[in-house]
């Protein structure tokens, strides 16, 4: 199976403060089960997200930095990633991220359990 990306565009999302987010979904869960979403997104500010901690009761998170810098909280623990870094939500993990170096870019998959 090969599945092409858009390119990145402003898209609504549930998460943030009215930054500006960049996003290109890959792949939904419509075609393999299971997995919610694969996606790019791009935060181009320095920013807080905290007024957007939430969680998914029943989706793993998993990003992958491409670009920037951030801290990256995720229920008691505080990470400060950068390309290269992973980072793993567990379901039920309230979590938000502060965008220290923009643009910061993620690559990222859900997981449904």
């Amino acid at each position: 199976m090969h599945i092409k990306g858009k390119n990145l565009e402003k898209v609504p999302t549930s998460h943030g403060n009215g930054t500006p987010l960049l996003k290109k979904v890959f792949l939904a869960k419509d075609i393999i089960p299971g997995v919610t979403q694969i996606a790019e997104s791009e935060f181009s500010e320095i920013c807080s997200m905290k007024e957007s901690i939430h969680n998914h009761p029943t989706m793993w998170e998993i990003y992958y930095v491409l670009a920037g810098k951030a801290k990256y909280f995720v229920g008691e623990e505080i990470y400060d990633v950068e390309p290269g870094d992973f980072i793993i939500v567990p379901p039920k993990t309230p979590h938000y991220q502060d965008i220290i170096e923009a643009p910061h870019r993620i690559f990222y998959w859900g997981l449904a359990i």
